[in-house]
């Protein structure tokens, strides 16, 4: 079990001063910075190929963050976003080295996915990863899982920092197929599955 944050991450202050930034606007986003080139926008789907700290504000209607970059390190940073998706997971980390989303201190961020998925998707929950996933920081995170699950790794699962993290979902709240680690931070979990999984 590796938990990849730093401190800096922990404590929801991460350095930024050479991150991305992305925009949500209603149904689509902007991005600028020096890894902007790594960010392809199309209509509410926000897609990053590429390593660094991407810092998400602002609230996408109808869309959501997809992750694609093989083998690099990647942290979201979300600092008052909002990502409702109908049809899919609002956060989807499909393939990437290292994968922290980090909860900006003094920060409030809400993540939402449909009843439904479009065919062909592996991921089952709002917040997804297919590779290890580390969440930190002091900021507030609300999860609605209404697809299946909440939040879910198909590897290891890492909540720490002091984040407030409060998820309802309609199979499991939080799911990690090798481990599910809950170091710190204030956790509530509605779930049609009592407990936490791990399978």
């Amino acid at each position: 079990m590796e938990d990849a944050s730093s401190s800096a991450d922990d404590a929801g202050t991460p350095d930024t001063s050479s991150a991305t930034t992305i925009t949500l606007s209603g149904s689509s986003a902007s991005a600028s910075g020096s890894a902007s080139s790594n960010v392809k926008v199309d209509g509410g789907t926000v897609t990053i190929s590429g390593g660094g700290t991407y810092v998400i504000s602002g609230e996408l209607s109808n869309g959501r963050i997809v992750v694609n970059a093989p083998k690099a390190d990647v942290r979201l940073v979300l600092k008052g976003a909002s990502i409702t998706s109908s049809d899919g997971p609002a956060i989807d980390i499909q393939d990437a080295g290292k994968a922290i989303v980090i909860l900006a201190k003094d920060s409030k961020n809400t993540l939402s996915d449909g009843e439904s998925y479009a065919s062909g998707q592996e991921a089952t929950a709002a917040l997804f990863s297919s590779d290890t996933l580390t969440v930190t920081g002091t900021g507030q995170l609300d999860v609605t899982g209404s697809y299946k699950d909440g939040i879910s790794s198909k590897n290891g699962l890492i909540i720490t920092g002091n984040a407030t993290i409060k998820v309802k979902a309609a199979d499991d709240g939080l799911r990690g197929k090798d481990y599910l680690v809950v170091d710190s931070g204030t956790l509530t979990v509605e779930a049609g599955r009592r407990r936490p999984e791990v399978q």
